[in-house]
């Protein structure tokens, strides 16, 4: 890539040189000018440059942080590598002494199990006994209390029945109140417009004595009126009597005056009949208003006593409903305490249905932990298979560094044990051969025994108690010696097959050994690759930092013959 970036660089210079050379010969003549802008553009191609390079070092230095952070990255994996190895070494010791608390506790399961149903299937036979006797007790206690319970529903049904009449009839009559309160509101507003048309007559009526008292009483006026014509009577004798006395003139006036007279008379008896038929027009009418007024005064009085009655009934319901709410709160008291013995009962029953449950679930989960129990005993028997090859293969992994160090001791230890092995088993064959000798020399005093017996049978009965206690000596010694050839005979065999246990140990020991061995070989090789790569990555970083370094002196160097080339050319 540096090569590339100088082919490039140098591809750049050339153009920029040949117009300079270009410049400089045509210009026959150096001018101050020119010299200095050619100077100006050097500067300008050298500054650049210049930064060309920095950027160049920059990317370079970026690239050995980056190769420097992998280095770092690398050293970290295999430090979480190691670590890995360790936690997982210490995993498989976790896990192995979990298996053995496992297996521990599955033994002691197995043995509380057994308990559990020596223990257990008398007391539940006994329990479900005692269960199905309380069901009966309960069931006959239920039928028992069934029928007052049925009787105080009956009664509960019949009052909630006459509370129901009761209500329908409460409703009735307040709707009744309320249709009998708009018709008072109708009567009011009637009682308001009498009492206004009252006022309407009061005031007539004080219109009326004005008026009685303007026109004055009826005998009076007829009193005034016969006077007046008792006065105009004498007056007219008189007035006749000076007539004939007066002349024409003054008898002409007199007659004037009488028709007069006789006029406002007739007109003031037409007036008076005139009220005094408006009078008893308004006395008629009042008196009718009145026992309008009166009857209706006489309804309200009805509706009034209608409403107090009303009333009445409605206080009389209201203490009928309370007498019957307190008869009711004992029936209610007794319903709920039927109900809470019936509950308690239901509840005892329901509990006692529950214990059969629980023991029946019981029984079930324990059959079920039984099966879960043997799958739980396959699955640890099939996961001790593969703990023990985790095992074996982590003990191979940890045993690796100290088989490494300790296989020559080990193996001379081994030699040791195989030796001892082999001394036991030779002193066991001569063991063996001894009890051989032992038991047939035994055998054949037992066969001399018999044949001695034989003979003493076949002479003579044995009579004596001695010969008799000699025979169960006899028979005893013979038991004793069976009895001691057979354990004789299994120690030999236990010995045998602790020493194939031994042999087998041995031939695993050796078979690990050289698997951890293999093994061992395995991870120093990796370890070597790994230290190969990080020896290849170090000098590679040395190489870059070496190359880059390298090209920043010969850019350098270049840009500095470069400007010498051209400041010559410029002086030429």
């Amino acid at each position: 890539m540096n090569n590339n970036e100088k082919d490039v660089s140098a591809d750049q210079q050339e153009p920029v040189i040949q117009e300079i050379a270009t410049q400089n010969e045509d210009e026959s003549s150096p001018d101050k000018t020119t010299i200095t802008s050619s100077l100006q553009a050097g500067i300008n191609y050298c500054q650049n440059m210049a930064d060309q390079m920095m950027e160049e070092i920059r990317s370079l230095q970026e690239k050995y942080d980056s190769t420097r952070q992998t280095n770092r990255v690398l050293k970290q994996n295999l430090v979480d590598l190691e670590n890995e190895k360790q936690r997982l070494i210490a995993d498989f010791q976790e896990d192995f002494r979990k298996f053995d608390s496992l297996n521990s506790s599955v033994k002691g399961l197995e043995d509380e199990i057994l308990c559990l149903k020596q223990f257990l299937d008398p007391s539940m036979k006994m329990e479900e006994d005692i269960t199905q006797t309380r069901i009966e007790e309960l069931k006959i206690r239920s039928s028992v209390l069934q029928a007052p319970l049925e009787e105080q529903e009956m009664k509960f049904q019949k009052i909630e029945s006459s509370i129901s009449d009761l209500m329908n009839d409460l409703k009735k009559t307040m709707n009744k109140v309320e249709a009998f309160e708009a018709e008072m509101e109708i009567f009011k507003s009637i009682e308001n417009q009498l009492k206004s048309y009252i006022d309407n007559l009061d005031v007539k009526i004080s219109d009326l004595t004005l008026i009685e008292d303007f026109i004055g009483n009826k005998e009076e006026l007829e009193k005034i009126i016969n006077s007046t014509e008792e006065e105009c009577a004498a007056q007219a004798t008189s007035a006749l009597a000076k007539r004939n006395e007066m002349p024409l003139q003054i008898k002409l006036e007199l007659d004037e005056l009488r028709a007069r007279v006789i006029l406002q008379k007739n007109k003031i008896r037409s007036e008076f009949l005139v009220q005094q038929n408006i009078l008893d027009d308004l006395k008629m009418k009042t008196v009718d208003k009145l026992n309008q007024a009166a009857e209706l005064y006489r309804e309200i009085k009805t509706e009034e006593d209608a409403i107090q009655n009303l009333e009445n009934l409605i206080d009389s319901m209201q203490n009928e409903l309370r007498s019957l709410e307190n008869q009711l709160l004992p029936l209610e008291q007794e319903k709920t305490e039927v109900q809470e013995v019936a509950s308690s009962l239901l509840q005892e029953i329901q509990s006692l249905k529950e214990e059969q449950c629980s023991h029946t679930e019981e029984r079930e989960n324990l059959q079920q932990n039984l099966v879960q129990l043997k799958l739980k005993e396959e699955t640890v028997q099939k996961n001790l298979e593969v703990l023990k090859d985790r095992k074996d293969l982590n003990q191979k992994l940890t045993e690796i560094l100290l088989l490494k160090d300790t296989s020559q001791v080990e193996n001379e230890r081994l030699g040791e044990e195989k030796r001892l092995l082999l001394l036991k088993k030779e002193n066991l064959d001569s063991e063996n051969a001894n009890l051989i000798r032992e038991i047939s020399a035994e055998k054949q005093r037992f066969s001399e025994l018999q044949k001695i017996l034989q003979k003493n049978d076949s002479s003579s009965v044995p009579n004596n108690e001695n010969e008799s206690e000699f025979i169960d000596k006899l028979r005893f010694i013979k038991t004793e010696e069976s009895s001691l050839v057979e354990l004789k005979e299994a120690e030999f065999d236990n010995m045998t097959d602790k020493f194939k246990e031994i042999l087998a140990n041995y031939t695993d020991l050796e078979s690990s050994f050289s698997e951890a061995q293999e093994m061992n070989d395995l991870t120093a090789e990796e370890i070597r690759s790994k230290q190969k790569m990080l020896k290849m990555i170090t000098q590679d970083n040395e190489l870059s930092k070496k190359e880059s370094s390298r090209d920043g002196i010969s850019d350098s160097l270049a840009t500095e013959n470069d400007f010498l080339s051209k400041s010559k050319k410029s002086k030429k």
